[in-house]
């Protein structure tokens, strides 16, 4: 069951060992965050965004399977964000890949993490399978297509 990132939950990966990471190692893990365990937990916003695709990552293909991309916010939160570039982690062991190229303009529902650094971070873009967590999606706006 994946559980929503902040330092005071375990998040389980799928390799061979089963190991548990901390919410602050698996997002440095993703993303390239700095975070240490010595850090106040990370409130996520469950928030909907609109914006366009910056930069693609590989995929993290390690434990829970994620689709990497850099987006840039153009609408969301009441304007407070927009202009600032997110990076995106979209859990492709939950949901579907989403063909996306540099200048795909997507809607994505999910939980914003303002205060993750070098870059804020955006993620749980798909189905929660957790009854206490809102379910997130990534839609392009060009096609029309929901991923979740």
């Amino acid at each position: 069951t994946q559980q929503p990132l902040n330092n005071d939950v375990q998040q389980q990966t799928n390799t061979p060992s089963q190991q548990s990471l901390s919410a602050s190692a698996y997002l440095k893990k993703l993303t390239g965050s700095k975070l240490t365990g010595n850090q106040p937990p990370q409130k996520a916003i469950n928030a909907v965004f609109q914006g366009v695709v910056t930069q693609k990552f590989p995929d993290d293909n390690d434990g829970l399977k994620h689709e990497l991309f850099s987006f840039k916010l153009t609408d969301g939160l009441a304007g407070k964000y927009n202009g600032q570039v997110v990076k995106v982690a979209h859990d492709i062991s939950y949901a579907p890949y989403v063909p996306i190229e540099i200048g795909t303009k997507l809607e994505i529902k999910g939980d914003f993490l303002p205060d993750a650094t070098p870059t804020k971070v955006l993620h749980w873009s798909h189905k929660s399978d957790n009854p206490n967590h809102p379910s997130g999606y990534i839609k392009d706006l060009t096609t029309g297509k929901v991923y979740e």
